[in-house]
């Protein structure tokens, strides 16, 4: 079984007034299953600690140490719908529905920290000048706020209070934003990167060249160094700049000229973060690789200080290559953890882009067509809206269109609050509840026998399903349903699982949940295991962890 956070270097607790103060150090990767009921969006980890925000919108903060056993978690209560969380070198910042929640401080120094101790310091309203507030991004000591009309507002370092770029930047920058296509953060040498939509990079502070080969995809800075991802003809490439010596060149000196690290030449680089002086690469198929500074083991490898080149990271425990494997650094310490996205809705829109054995053709209103299944928007909007469906479809341009499809199918609210609430008079999706939604109307797909359409038989037993469903979850259904040559409409599982066990596990298909009227056994968790390695359907393991937890509390409740 495979865990979901593995942690290494030094966790940095001791200016977090929710945590109490310890620097445990980690020499080697350790694994740790505290977050496993939680579905992680997004790790952050910086000196004021390591804090966790979920796909619910509910914020966490972590106490790791070198004994897992010891391991604590903390929900910060009075955080609620948060969207982006990041940390900067003293402090904690949470965008959400309602503003932005600073914890610590922005502009504290080593030696000054006594005004540290009070659990929120701040909270942004919302808007700034009537303007939304719709991103955020931390440097090492300053705050930036990016608004739905495009302007950006700082604070920190030198800077007492919020100001906008406009005002504290040439006009030549200003107008260069007005084309902005991403913003990253600097280091102390430089507050802000800019990369515009045709792709020219500028940045506020030092003057940075170089010659790139490619898109740039992302830039991630620490105290004195910089890393840079692009790419182009799908070939990936990274450069870097700054501290030589912390990037894996070989050399001591400051450089401004962003220079490629030959190393990862030939390898699909998939994520890219800083530490204070260390660097974390993670390439495809699951493998890490670190350079930098190593005294507090951020690289994961013992009896090293200085790792001038890359060095491979050993993650015990090796699995399939993932598309929710992440990366992060804090100051002195490095993750990987694992994000349990709402699976079975991305499963299902990226079956809808596949365009993959569609039976429906709804005309919009250029003329042209999109292709869906008429099972899953059948049963979504329900039988008797169709017609009212299509028409409402027709009014609507291509994006339009299928902003509303990838709706119907994955349960991800649109956008466009105007173009959900168009859809609400044909069916009254409840927008606080799009996923329950999904997975009630899936369920009672399942229990529709009169719409299945194929049979698995499993050991002697014939179970029936909707064949586009089991597609849509499984590459190993799809293929067993295209090798079907004659018009039975029937497969059998080879998977070695009982009959019992895989009427569940083809529930949880359905619904991304496991249910069962049935007592849950040590045999069934055990198959249940084999399915989702046969199957290579990762996104079980979590319901997996709480069946065997809750199996053994029963048992050992029988024995008391």
């Amino acid at each position: 079984m495979t865990h979901d956070l593995y942690y290494w270097g030094e966790n940095r607790n001791s200016q977090n007034p929710l945590h109490d103060s310890t620097y445990p150090q980690m020499e080697t990767p350790q694994a740790t299953n505290i977050c496993k009921k939680l579905s992680i969006k997004q790790l952050s980890s910086g000196h004021y600690g390591t804090f966790i925000n979920t796909f619910s919108g509910e914020v966490y903060t972590l106490l790791l140490n070198d004994d897992p056993k010891e391991n604590k978690m903390k929900k910060l209560d009075q955080i609620q719908n948060c969207i982006k969380i990041q940390t900067g070198y003293y402090f904690f910042a949470a965008l959400t529905k309602s503003g932005i929640y600073i914890i610590g401080d922005i502009e504290t120094e080593h030696e000054n920290l006594s005004n540290l101790k009070k659990e929120y310091i701040d909270i942004i309203p919302p808007k700034i000048n009537n303007d939304p507030i719709v991103d955020l991004i931390c440097g090492s000591r300053q705050l930036f706020l990016l608004t739905l009309e495009s302007k950006i507002y700082g604070v920190g370092g030198t800077f007492s209070e919020f100001y906008e770029l406009e005002n504290r930047f040439s006009l030549e920058l200003y107008l260069i934003m007005q084309d902005i296509k991403k913003v990253f953060t600097g280091n102390y040498s430089h507050s802000l990167f800019l990369v515009t939509n045709s792709n020219d990079l500028y940045c506020s502070g030092y003057n940075f060249s170089g010659e790139l080969e490619g898109e740039i995809v992302k830039i991630v800075c620490a105290h004195e160094h910089s890393l840079m991802l692009t790419k182009q003809n799908g070939k990936t490439h990274l450069y870097s700049t700054g501290q030589a010596k912390w990037n894996g060149l070989g050399k001591d000196e400051m450089s401004p000229v962003f220079t490629k690290i030959d190393f990862f030449d030939g390898y699909d680089i998939l994520e890219i973060e800083c530490g204070c002086y260390h660097s974390i690469v993670y390439v495809s198929g699951y493998r890490l690789f670190g350079f930098g500074m190593n005294t507090n083991h951020e690289l994961g490898i013992p009896n090293s200080y200085i790792q001038k080149t890359p060095v491979e990271i050993n993650i015990p425990n090796r699995i399939p290559d993932l598309l929710n494997c992440h990366i992060c650094c804090g100051s002195f310490n490095s993750f990987l953890y694992f994000s349990n996205r709402f699976l079975l809705g991305e499963d299902l829109i990226h079956f809808f882009k596949k365009q993959e054995n569609c039976d429906l053709h709804l005309r919009i209103g250029d003329g042209s067509y999109l292709d869906c299944h008429k099972l899953i928007i059948k049963h979504r909007i329900k039988q008797d809206n169709l017609s009212k469906f299509q028409n409402f479809i027709f009014s609507k341009t291509k994006d339009e269109a299928k902003e509303i499809i990838e709706f119907i199918y994955g349960g991800i609210l649109p956008d466009d609050d105007e173009l959900f609430n168009e859809l609400r008079k044909i069916r009254n999706f409840d927008p606080k509840n799009v996923e329950f939604e999904l997975i009630k109307d899936l369920k009672t797909l399942r229990n529709e026998e009169e719409s299945k359409d194929f049979t698995i038989k499993s050991n002697q037993e014939e179970i029936h399903i909707h064949k586009i469903i089991l597609w849509a979850r499984s590459d190993l259904f799809r293929g067993m349903f295209l090798n079907v040559i004659d018009d039975s409409n029937q497969v059998t599982d080879y998977s070695g699982i009982s009959s019992n066990s895989f009427k569940i596990f083809i529930n949880f298909l359905y619904s991304g949940q496991i249910e069962t009227n049935e007592e849950i056994t040590n045999e069934i968790i055990d198959d249940l295991e084999k399915a989702m390695d046969f199957f290579q359907l990762n996104e079980l393991e979590p319901n997996l962890y709480t069946l065997a937890k809750e199996y053994k509390e029963k048992e050992e409740e029988k024995k008391n």
